[in-house]
């Protein structure tokens, strides 16, 4: 059998197979010159303005590295 009722011990139903980089799938990220990659505690929208509360992250802005431990951030967006 090969275990109890919730499957526990059914390795023939599992796959040994690695997982590598040929797995990934193809994510197309627009060029852009400035980054943030960050946490956030909160992000909150009225209309266009957006706020942001971030937090653990790291910035490349205009060729210049920061590196921060709590940030704010007020964004606006407009269609153009």
């Amino acid at each position: 059998d090969g275990g109890g009722a919730d499957g526990a011990g059914d390795d023939d139903d599992l796959d040994d197979e690695e997982l590598g980089s040929d797995d990934d799938e193809e994510e197309h990220e627009p060029e852009t010159e400035n980054l943030i990659v960050c946490q956030y505690d909160k992000v909150t929208r009225a209309k266009a303005k957006w706020k942001a509360h971030l937090k653990h992250g790291c910035m490349l802005v205009d060729g210049l590295e920061y590196v921060f431990n709590r940030a704010n951030g007020d964004m606006n967006f407009t269609n153009t």
